[in-house]
């Protein structure tokens, strides 16, 4: 079994994103990062399993959730 977290940001302070990006990389086995449309979205690919830029964490959500 795999377990994602999925982190929802916008403008995220750097050194605490990071912080809280390394706790949760302890305990699953991948991030998703969610941004909304942040300035500093180039700099947050290098963090993430996977990193998502939308507008909403629904329109996110329908990217990462698989569909029946």
């Amino acid at each position: 079994m795999s377990i994602a977290a999925i982190i929802v940001t916008y403008n995220p302070e750097l050194s605490r994103f990071k912080h809280v990006l390394n706790q949760a990389s302890k305990q699953v086995n991948h991030v998703i990062i969610v941004d909304n449309g942040s300035k500093t979205k180039d700099m947050l690919k290098n963090y993430a399993t996977r990193l998502i830029i939308a507008s909403s964490l629904r329109l996110a959500l329908t990217q990462v959730l698989p569909t029946h």
